[in-house]
């Protein structure tokens, strides 16, 4: 068949279909550019991951000998005796030649508040700060380590190594990182805070968290 220039020609129809590249057709550069962007994507996914487990769970590492194991802390808070004194009591004593009164106060029990006791409260003999704490991004008060009040866990981070546990009438300051002692104040309805550990085994410790 012959056509002169003039000619109008259609070519197609409704049968007509162009012709589509498969995945395997697909150019070399744009299926590496997906692969990187997927890569990216897991590498990002992992390393928010891994950032938010570990300041969800950070633990210090203590690195001092303990005078005592959590089994021998929590024996001793079993077995601690009760004051069986009253009241004040006073002896005289001297540090480098400066004589000196030392007032005892006999028959205290120990507890732990979340707000502080009003000024004309005459059973308070004491009083002072115990935990730490910080205001997060939406205003939230956030107890930094372990916290326990009246047997209800608020808080439970290893950061500091240093511990208050307080069951009844009966207490022990301590140096421990596993969570048996929170349990066994849990299970008795105590209270337990952590702080820094000062000294340990007679040796001073350098904390900081990490």
């Amino acid at each position: 068949m012959n056509y002169s220039d003039d000619d109008i020609q259609f070519l197609g129809g409704t049968e007509f279909k162009p012709s589509q590249l498969t995945d395997k057709q697909q150019p070399a550069s744009r299926r590496w550019w997906i692969g990187v962007v997927v890569l990216a994507f897991i590498a990002l996914s992992a390393a928010t991951f891994y950032f938010w487990q570990k300041a969800n769970s950070r633990t210090l590492a203590f690195d001092y000998p303990l005078s005592r194991t959590s089994t021998e802390i929590i024996r001793d808070l079993e077995k601690m005796p009760t004051d069986s004194l009253q009241g004040v009591t006073m002896k005289v004593d001297s540090l480098y030649g400066v004589s000196m009164r030392l007032y005892e106060l006999h028959g205290l029990t120990p507890t732990l508040s979340r707000t502080a006791p009003s000024d004309s409260d005459s059973t308070v003999c004491l009083v002072t700060h115990g935990w730490d704490f910080y205001w997060d991004e939406n205003h939230q008060y956030k107890y930094i380590g372990d916290f326990i009040y009246h047997g209800k866990e608020y808080a439970s981070n290893h950061s500091k190594a240093g511990f208050v546990a307080i069951v009844g009438d009966k207490w022990q300051i301590g140096i421990g990182q596993d969570d048996s002692i929170k349990e066994y104040v849990k299970a008795h309805n105590g209270s337990m805070f952590r702080q820094f550990a000062l000294v340990s085994a007679g040796q001073i410790c350098e904390s900081s968290l990490p």
